[in-house]
C-alpha cells in the first residue's frame, strides 16, 4: 500500500504574493482554496469583518494579521481583499457560513495592496502608494508635504477627495511584511513609524478609510521594540489582532493538503493501531494522528518555534514537497511512517540561502562532524542504530534553532521516542524503547570522545560543543517516563 492510496493530496507549491493577488484568476483561486478552521471563522468575524463593516455598530480599528511565514497570513489577507473589492468573488467561497458573513463587505471597497521594500519612512511609503493608487483611479490628490496638520488629518483630506470620486465605496489598504520593515528601522525613525500606525488606526474609526497589515509576530511583543513600549501600547489600542496558530495550520494540512474519506481513515487507523502499545501519543490521540497522517502532530509546533531563518520557513510548501517525494513509496509496516520534525533539518541544510545564516551554518558545520563520527562509530553490531543516531542529531538541530544558540534547548529520551516515532526491531516495550534511544544518545557522546558531543556532569545533559565553548545541542536525560522535557 502506497501513501497515495491513503491521502487525497492537494499540494501548495507557491507562496501567496499579496501584490499579485488582485488579478482575476489569482483572486478567484485564492478564494476557492482558502480553508477556515473553526477558530479562524470566529476570529475573522470579530477582528476583520466587524472592523470592515460599512455600517458598524461600534468603534472600528485597523487590523493586524499575525502568523509565521507560510502559515496562510498573506492568503487570508488576499481573500479578504478579493471579496471586499469584487462581490462576484463571494460565490467562490466554499464555506456557506463564511459566505454569509462576508456578504456585508463584498464589493464595497477599492483596495490598495502593497509590500514594503524600501528603507524610506513609513509615512513617505504610505503616502506615495496612495497617491499612485489614486492617480490610477483618476483621482487627483497630492499630500501637502508642508502641512502643519497631523497625518490623520491629511488622511481625512485624502478621503474627502476619494469619496467625491467614489461616493459608494470605502478604501482598504493592505500591507504585507510590516514587521520585517519595522525591524530594520533605527529607534528615532521607528518612533515616527509607530506614531503613524497609531494615527492610521485611529483614522479607521468613523471613516471609510481602513487598513490591514500582516506581521510574523505580534508587533507589541517583539523584543526589538520594547524600548518603545509606551508608543506600542498606543498602537495596540488602535488595532484588532487576528493570530494564526499552529492549530489553524494543522487544520489546513488536514483539510486541504491531506483530505481523507472515511475508507482511507480506516486504513490509516488500522495501520497506526499496531503501534499504539509503543507510542503514547498514538494510543491517546489516535484520531489526531489519523487526520494528519502522514504528518506527526508535533511537526507544526516545532516548525513554528524555529527562530532562525524565519523568512524562508514556509511550512505548507515544505510539507507539500515532502508529500510529493513520499506519495509513490510504500507505507512501512515496521514503523508508523510519519513525517517528523527532525526531517526539516534536511530541508534547511539543503537550502543555499539558509546556510548563509550564521547560526544555521554553525549548526550544519558541527552536525557534519557528528555525521562523520556516526559513520565511523556505528558499525558492525552498532550499525543498526546509525539511522536512529542521525535522527536524534537532526532533531536536536531543530530544537536548538528554536532559540539563541547558547540556550540548551533539548528533549528527553521519552520525548524523542514520541516525536520521532522510530522503532527498533525486536523492541516492543515502550520503556525498553526509551532506554534504547537514551543508549543511542550516549553512543553519540562516545563517538566524538567528548570533543563534540559531551555530557554535563551536573544535569546529565548531552550537548554538542562549538568554538568558544557554547553548547548548542543537547538532550536531557530525564526519567524514562519523560518528566523533564525542556531546559534553558
Amino acid at each position: 500500500m502506497k501513501y497515495r492510496d491513503l491521502i487525497q493530496f492537494d499540494p501548495i507549491t507557491s507562496v501567496v504574493k499579496l501584490v499579485d493577488s488582485g488579478a482575476r484568476d489569482a483572486a478567484e483561486s485564492l478564494v476557492k482554496t482558502y480553508v477556515f478552521s473553526r477558530k479562524i471563522k470566529e476570529d475573522v468575524r470579530i477582528a476583520v469583518l466587524n472592523n470592515l463593516n460599512p455600517n458598524p455598530s461600534a468603534e472600528t480599528k485597523g487590523i493586524q494579521i499575525v502568523g509565521s511565514y507560510g502559515t496562510g497570513k498573506s492568503h487570508l489577507m488576499a481573500l479578504v481583499a478579493a471579496i471586499a473589492e469584487d462581490a462576484s468573488r463571494l460565490h467562490f467561497l466554499a464555506d456557506a457560513d463564511m459566505k454569509a458573513a462576508f456578504a456585508d463587505i463584498a464589493g464595497k471597497y477599492k483596495v490598495l495592496r502593497f509590500e514594503i521594500g524600501t528603507d524610506k519612512s513609513l509615512k513617505d511609503i504610505l503616502f506615495a502608494q496612495i497617491e499612485r493608487f489614486l492617480e490610477k483611479q483618476n483621482v487627483g490628490y497630492t499630500f501637502n508635504e508642508d502641512s502643519k496638520f497631523s497625518w490623520k488629518e491629511l488622511l481625512g483630506d485624502m478621503m474627502a477627495a476619494f469619496e467625491a470620486a467614489f461616493p459608494d465605496k470605502h478604501l482598504l489598504i493592505v500591507i504585507d511584511e510590516m514587521l520585517e520593515y519595522l525591524k530594520g528601522r533605527d529607534p528615532t525613525a521607528l518612533n515616527n513609524d509607530l506614531m503613524l500606525l497609531r494615527q492610521v488606526g485611529e483614522a479607521c474609526d468613523g471613516s471609510r478609510f481602513k487598513i490591514m497589515f500582516g506581521v510574523q509576530e505580534l508587533l507589541y511583543r517583539a523584543p526589538e521594540f520594547q524600548f518603545a513600549a509606551e508608543m506600542l501600547g498606543k498602537v495596540e489600542d488602535r488595532f484588532a489582532d487576528l493570530i494564526i496558530t499552529k492549530e489553524d495550520v494543522a487544520y489546513v494540512v488536514k483539510e486541504r493538503l491531506l483530505k481523507k474519506d472515511e475508507h482511507k481513515k480506516k486504513l490509516i487507523r488500522d495501520h497506526l493501531l499496531s503501534f499504539a502499545p509503543i507510542f503514547d501519543g498514538i494510543n491517546t490521540s489516535l484520531n489526531e494522528y489519523v487526520d494528519l497522517f502522514p504528518v506527526h502532530p508535533s511537526y507544526v509546533g516545532h516548525f513554528e518555534r524555529i527562530k532562525q531563518g524565519k523568512s524562508q520557513r514556509e511550512i505548507l510548501k515544505v510539507l507539500s514537497a515532502r508529500f510529493i517525494a513520499l506519495r509513490d513509496t510504500e507505507v512501512p509496516t515496521d514503523k508508523p511512517g510519519l513525517i517528523t520534525y527532525d526531517t526539516y533539518w534536511e530541508d534547511l541544510a539543503a537550502t543555499p540561502s539558509m546556510i548563509t545564516i550564521p547560526d544555521i551554518r554553525a549548526v550544519k558545520d558541527k552536525l557534519e562532524i557528528v555525521y562523520d563520527r556516526i559513520d565511523g562509530h556505528f558499525v558492525q553490531a552498532r550499525a543498526a542504530r546509525k539511522p536512529l543516531a542521525r535522527c536524534i542529531a537532526n532533531a536536536l538541530a531543530i530544537r536548538i534553532l528554536s532559540d539563541d544558540l547558547d540556550k540548551r534547548n533539548g528533549a528527553s529520551a521519552q520525548n524523542l521516542k514520541e516525536d520521532l516515532c522510530q522503532t527498533i526491531p525486536g523492541v516492543t516495550d515502550p520503556e525498553l524503547l526509551v532506554q534504547a534511544i537514551e543508549s543511542t544518545a550516549n553512543q553519540l557522546k562516545t563517538a566524538t570522545a567528548g570533543q563534540y558531543v559531551d555530557q554535563d556532569t551536573v544535569s546529565s545533559q548531552f550537548y554538542l560543543r562549538t568554538e568558544g565553548g557554547i553548547n548548542i545541542l543537547q538532550i536531557i536525560r530525564g526519567s524514562r517516563f519523560g518528566n523533564t522535557a525542556w531546559s534553558g
